[in-house]
């Protein structure tokens, strides 16, 4: 049987800027509009279908921030200088110069439209559509180079990555697929690469099919490509937004697991579109640690997380266990109060203003530029990352590990690079950039920016060189930075409370701060605890955060080596002025306590000739190498 062929003239499909421009009080709409009846509800976004025209509510503002790969971001709304972020779904468009666009094309600062629903906690927070103002007018011709130049620029994003849609239906071994994007912008795209649909059908054309998530980030197209033959083709007129007004329906030749109806995939249309991953860091797989966070399994999870299972109870703290990855609620804010001997302290939560009083869990690690701290080593008023777990009474109180943004970009291997300097207006803009790679010639090469935005700097910003501070006015376009700020505000992205200029400076600031955490740890003691007493043996556990720096800090684990131990209690403090001598007998295995928070994963078990009565499992200690303190070696 011949293919059913359903097709419709292009210029019936309007862009997104005459849907936007039609009236929105329209009596027949059930949702409530932003000029409509106001005791209606909001539109809400449902999976797999594209929102009407005029059911969003439209804000209007400039960009500030935007992460290419999530394709999300920041706005400063107009008039309430209010702070919005902002994400695009799957369908989520971007025009700009009146043609389509990638978040990564639109400057900062740029005054855009955005057409925003609700979220699953009710924020207005999904961008269907973003617009810049010029777009919003007719095309001027002064503007018409810029715009054939950005169209053209979008072609080339897209031949590398594949044009994205979702799967509409499945029918036994074919999939029907809507394409996303701007109507106009693709019919464009067709004419600019000679793609004449109606031939694919004809001539049993095939094309190769990928699998993507709803960032449309994808996993290992060389590999995961599904050659598929194209069987209809049609055209309709869009009346949605992010519906690029087509549809095909395939058949690949291997029905993979991700070919399901709502799920999102990426179509390599000519055999000119090289197959090759997605550039470093926006594929979901073969990432280096760090570089872009593979896509989560909530399955593996059996409590809640703060990216999903909130049918769940939260993770709840149990004696003498290292809590897993994932299971904490991360809050960030600005450190307010802190006290070193108790391990406890106070902090501001970003943009609610929130104050939370909070106690470090023994085994709660503390990271500051890179490398392991004490509280005292925290400089107040600086905005930090709390693994935070709930107390007895249900609230979030206990920390599992205190962040600072340096070590928050250093784990994920990025710096920032200055795009800007505007001292008059203390800004400058920054371009997100991971570390250098090797390309498959093993050249090294910098992969793609991730993102940008921007931070707001005054007199009260120190910035380091080296050893030395220097002035704001001493930084140059292409400085690589890494910063700690102050807290957000709901209008308010924070200061920057110090800046590192410089590779060279990151990692002397990293190792300033390991020399200063080893120098603590052989005056007071590595912390850990105690697993288990069996006879005269004792098994423990070491705490830390930075493994490779304790490992470093012990110099091995030789059979014979004289300790001394001390007993301490949830603040670590010795409990007593006794230190007993025990000897290294052996190393064991970390198992249980891979992936977990604390945890150093060095387990080592100690002998001596008696134990005292008092060594307990969970007892807290402090153990001593020789020579590491006088006081305790008595």
């Amino acid at each position: 049987m011949k293919s059913r062929l359903v097709l419709l003239a292009w210029a019936f499909l309007l862009p997104s800027t005459a849907i936007a421009e039609t009236s929105t009080a329209d009596a027949s709409h059930s949702f409530r509009t932003d000029a409509g009846d106001k005791t209606l509800p909001w539109y809400r976004l449902e999976p797999g279908e594209f929102p009407p025209a005029h059911s969003e509510h439209r804000l209007a503002g400039e960009l500030v921030e935007a992460d290419f790969i999530h394709r999300a971001g920041q706005f400063r709304q107009d008039g309430s200088g209010e702070l919005i972020d902002f994400r695009l779904p799957s369908f989520g468009v971007v025009r700009y110069l009146h043609t389509e666009a990638d978040l990564r094309d639109v400057p900062l600062g740029t005054h855009l439209q955005f057409f925003l629903y609700r979220d699953k906690d009710g924020a207005f927070s999904q961008a269907a559509a973003i617009e810049d103002d010029a777009t919003q007018l007719p095309l001027a011709d002064a503007q018409r180079q810029a715009t054939e130049q950005q169209r053209k620029k979008h072609i080339a994003f897209l031949k590398a990555r594949g044009l994205a849609g979702w799967i509409d239906r499945v029918e036994g071994k074919t999939l029907s697929v809507t394409l996303f994007g701007d109507p106009i912008s693709l019919q464009a795209l067709f004419k600019d690469e000679g793609i004449v649909p109606t031939q694919w059908v004809s001539e049993h054309r095939r094309i190769d099919a990928v699998v993507a998530n709803d960032e449309l980030r994808t996993y290992n197209p060389p590999v995961d490509r599904q050659n598929s033959e194209v069987l209809e083709f049609e055209t309709f007129a869009a009346d949605a937004y992010g519906c690029g007004g087509a549809r095909l329906k395939i058949r690949p030749n291997l029905m993979l697991e991700g070919f399901r109806k709502g799920r999102v995939i990426r179509l390599f249309v000519q055999s000119s579109w090289k197959v090759e991953d997605m550039p470093f860091g926006e594929c979901l797989y073969t990432e280096t640690p760090g570089a872009a966070p593979q896509e989560e399994d909530l399955n593996q999870y059996p409590y809640r997380t703060d990216f999903g299972n909130e049918s769940l109870a939260w993770y709840r703290l149990a004696a003498g266990k290292f809590p897993p990855l994932q299971s904490h609620h991360l809050l960030t804010g600005e450190l307010i109060k802190m006290d070193a001997d108790q391990r406890s302290g106070q902090f501001r939560v970003d943009v609610t203003g929130e104050s939370i009083e909070f106690s470090l869990l023994p085994f709660g690690a503390i990271q500051y530029l890179n490398a392991d701290a004490d509280p005292g080593d925290l400089p107040l008023n600086t905005r930090y990352r709390f693994l935070m777990y709930q107390d007895a009474k249900g609230a979030f109180t206990k920390t599992a590990g205190i962040l600072d943004e340096f070590t928050h970009l250093s784990n994920r291997d990025m710096t920032y690079r200055v795009e800007a300097i505007d001292l008059k207006q203390g800004k400058l803009q920054l371009a997100w950039q991971l570390g250098m790679m090797k390309d498959e010639k093993d050249h090294p090469v910098r992969p793609p920016d991730l993102g940008h935005s921007e931070l707001t700097v005054d007199e009260k910003t120190r910035v380091w060189k080296g050893d030395k501070r220097i002035s704001l006015a001493d930084l140059a376009i292409g400085d690589e930075l890494l910063f700690n700020r102050t807290g957000a505000t709901s209008t308010n992205r924070g200061r920057g409370a110090e800046i590192w200029d410089g590779a060279d400076t990151h990692s002397r600031a990293t190792k300033v701060q390991r020399a200063k955490h080893a120098a603590t740890i052989k005056e007071k003691g590595a912390p850990g605890w105690i697993e288990k007493v069996v006879k005269n043996q004792l098994t423990i556990t070491f705490f830390a955060g930075a493994r490779r720096d304790f490992l470093s800090l012990l110099n091995g684990d030789p059979p014979g080596r004289i300790v001394h131990v001390v007993r301490a209690d949830e603040q670590l403090r010795p409990v007593d002025k006794r230190s007993d001598k025990m000897s290294f007998d052996y190393a064991l295995p970390e198992e249980s306590t891979f992936g977990t928070y604390g945890s150093s994963g060095v387990r080592w078990v100690l002998g001596s000739g008696s134990p005292p009565d008092d060594y307990r499992a969970g007892q807290i200690i402090r153990v001593f190498e020789e020579g590491w303190a006088t006081k305790a070696n008595p």
